[in-house]
């Protein structure tokens, strides 16, 4: 190559070229591959990218290619060159529109924004004019056959002043114009409304105000090299002299576009500018660094080839092992990174000892709370890992729904806070947010804990189990969408995890005490007959088969009878039935209607019933096992509500209203307006050993596959919710 005989002047101008065409390509590609969804915004940006990439790489075949860059035919590569830097700045200021929101058809109620939205409006007007007339030039000139006939664009000579184009001038006042509202559109952007939508933006907003200050400056030195060659090209040997000079430019103008390109790579890979995702993606900014790398590597090598001459079979030999020795060292770094990434999951999927932590508080003799600290050594180490080696947080408070009582009350917090993490828990889900399961995290701001800034909610089969508060990381970075998916996963994991400990340690104490009892009614029922019943009837056959049998009056041996009878009775009522004898008689949604305190008009003032069509149909066809537990459930809720829900004025109505209805699940509510019960006071009085009803009720609906859910407003209402899906309902009949 002749550009400038000069080596390493020729190397930089080259190598340049070629590293900016291999990002554009890149990032091009990347754009448009792993969009969440391809907007025209979006395919705006993945081809003006891909049009940079390909502008650069024309101008690397111009320089690089041909002995004498002066003399060769460029033919119509000239005109496209042309056309890629007059739609560049264009699509570069159209894409920032669409990225700050000024493109969206929506009404603006701020009088600023909206005033901003009317100047960018006209300015797409008037660039986009200025592009037509550019673009009609360079297609109605005839091809250039060489750069000196500059001086041969005589459609437009009668439009210069002073010796400067017109053509000239007007690409000069296009680009600044293009810049100068791009700057103006990042520095008044209009609220996003997608989900972290706003935060995002606030942290790449950065980045691509400095590229843009970076392509402003670049506008800036091509009209001063404009403005040069005009000035100087009428003298005599000026591309011998000055063709130095102009590689110097072209250095320069390279540097200032591989600086926008690095910000705006940066913008892409951190902060997901254009594919549209909530977070970014951990990996993708991986790859760019590895692209960044290998692109460096390939520009100096396919430069030097290019300066050299060397052969082409050594370049293409020298390529081979560039890139096999990339892609080894790339696999190198996958499996550090896999096996990196497994040691950090590993406490995640290694066993948590639920049989051990279910079965420690019945071996040791002392039922302290120590017992329930102990169970929670495993899921708080495992937090901290989560916090400490993955999300790299600085605060995180993990909390269970007040509405399951396994995990009512129940809060890991990290660092740990002692018993100050009481207050903020309790602060804390005060302003927790209503959202759907398809929410990843929200941002969040509350005054008695600035540490906290993110809301991440946790989902079950049931609805929401749970909520993840998290603070900034270490390093102020935005989380990416793997981290948060791990947290999330994790975290869903340590809840239902420890629901699961507690319904099991309930269900063995509930076991315990059957099996006690019915130890208790056996030796009972022994005793009774050792002691009562076959000694009188061992009594009454001694004397009838005695020669005094015939003094014995029949009254005496009804008598005798007539006691052992009902000692055998006594036994056999002691004796628990299988089943209600509601269940047995009546529909579940019947036998609910004949409990006592709906019928006595001094448990409640007003009865409200609200039964679907459907849920008659649904409760007929209940297995008798699942109505007996449905029954006791509702019927200790309905006893409660009597008892307790009562409030101190009279005059207040104590109202109550059941409704039930079958379309996915079948659901129970029953929520009375009386006094409202403290779920916190109740959970205290279950860890002290009393009112274990409803947790026992709870862990039995859990056995059957459902859910009770809890939830309470002191002073107003007290909302108990059944849920049972028809499906498990369906399939316990045919396994009956």
């Amino acid at each position: 190559m002749a550009l400038t005989h000069n080596l390493i002047l020729d190397f930089g101008v080259t190598v340049l070229s070629i590293y900016n065409g291999v990002l554009l390509l890149w990032l091009g590609l990347t754009v448009i591959l792993n969009a969440q969804r391809r907007t025209w915004g979006l395919w705006i940006a993945g081809i003006g990218l891909l049009s940079g990439s390909i502008f650069f790489m024309l101008h690397s075949m111009v320089v690089g290619i041909y002995p004498d860059i002066f003399s060769m035919d460029r033919g119509y590569w000239w005109q496209i060159g042309w056309v890629l830097v007059i739609m560049l700045p264009f699509a570069w200021y159209v894409d920032i529109l669409w990225y700050t929101g000024f493109t969206e058809k929506k009404v603006i109620k701020n009088e600023y924004l909206s005033k901003a939205k009317r100047i960018h409006r006209n300015g797409v007007r008037a660039l986009l004019g200025m592009v037509i007339i550019m673009g009609a030039v360079v297609f109605l000139t005839t091809p250039m056959s060489q750069i000196r006939d500059i001086k041969t664009l005589n459609i437009l000579y009668f439009l210069s002043y002073g010796g400067t184009h017109a053509f000239m001038w007007m690409y000069a006042l296009f680009i600044i114009i293009c810049m100068a509202l791009s700057i103006y559109a990042l520095r008044t952007p209009v609220p996003s409304g997608r989900l972290m939508g706003d935060e995002a933006r606030s942290r790449a907003l950065p980045y691509l105000f400095g590229a843009t200050i970076s392509l402003f400056v670049v506008s800036v030195v091509i009209i001063f090299v404009f403005l040069w060659v005009e000035s100087e090209i009428r003298y005599p040997g000026f591309w011998g002299v000055r063709i130095n000079t102009i590689a110097y430019f072209d250095i320069i103008l390279n540097l200032l576009i591989l600086i926008s390109v690095f910000l705006i790579g940066q913008a892409v890979c951190s902060y997901e500018v254009y594919t549209g995702e909530t977070l970014p993606r951990r990996g993708l900014m991986r790859y760019w660094n590895r692209i960044i790398i290998l692109g460096a590597g390939f520009s100096g090598v396919a430069a030097l080839s290019l300066i050299l001459r060397i052969r082409t079979v050594y370049i293409v030999l020298f390529f081979s092992v560039l890139i096999i020795s990339f892609f080894a060292i790339l696999t190198w770094r996958l499996f550090i990174e896999r096996e990196t990434f497994m040691r950090q999951l590993r406490p995640f999927v290694t066993s948590q000892r639920l049989y051990q932590q279910a079965i420690q508080g019945h071996l040791i003799d002392d039922q302290s709370i120590n017992h329930q600290a102990t169970d929670d050594e495993a899921l708080t180490s495992i937090f901290d890992h989560l916090c400490q080696s993955i999300l790299l947080s600085k605060r995180a408070i993990l909390s269970g729904s007040n509405h399951m009582l396994p995990i009512h009350n129940f809060y890991i917090t990290y660092p740990d806070m002692d018993d100050a993490g009481d207050e903020i828990v309790s602060q804390l889900n005060s302003h927790a947010m209503n959202v759907t399961n398809d929410t990843l995290i929200l941002p969040i701001s509350i005054e008695e804990e600035p540490e906290i800034h993110w809301f991440v909610p946790l989902w079950g089969e049931i609805g929401r189990i749970g909520t993840l508060y998290l603070g900034k990381k270490i390093d102020n970075s935005l989380y990416t969408l793997e981290e948060i998916e791990i947290a999330r996963s994790a975290c869903e994991r340590l809840l239902d995890t420890k629901a699961s400990i507690q319904m099991t340690k309930h269900l063995m104490d509930l076991q315990r005490e059957r099996l006690v009892q019915s130890q208790l009614l056996d030796q009972r029922s022994r005793r009774m007959l050792h002691d009562e019943v076959l000694p009188d009837m061992h009594a009454l056959m001694i004397d009838l088969n005695s020669p005094k049998a015939k003094d014995i009056e029949p009254v005496e041996i009804i008598k005798s009878l007539e006691k052992i009878h009902k000692q055998l009775s006594e036994l056999l009522h002691a004796i628990p039935e299988s089943f209600s004898p509601e269940i047995s008689r009546f529909t579940l949604i019947d036998a609910i209607k004949k409990l006592p305190e709906l019928k006595e008009a001094d448990c409640f003032s007003e009865i409200n019933w609200k039964i679907a069509s459907d849920a008659n149909e649904v409760s007929e066809n209940l297995p008798i096992q699942i109505r007996e537990i449905l029954y006791f459930a509702i019927r200790e809720v309905i006893r409660n509500a009597a008892s307790h829900g009562s409030t101190v004025e009279k005059s207040h109505t104590h109202r109550i209203d059941i409704g039930i209805s079958a379309s996915n699940n079948l659901q129970i509510s029953i929520k009375d307006f009386g006094c409202g019960v403290d779920v916190d006071h109740y959970i205290s009085r279950i860890t002290m050993g009393g009112g274990k009803g409803l947790l026992i009720h709870q862990t039995m609906m859990a056995i059957i596959g459902g859910n009770m859910l809890i939830e309470s407003v002191p002073g107003q209402f007290t909302k108990v919710e059944f849920q049972l899906p028809i499906e498990k309902m369906e399939n316990a009949v045919v396994d009956q």
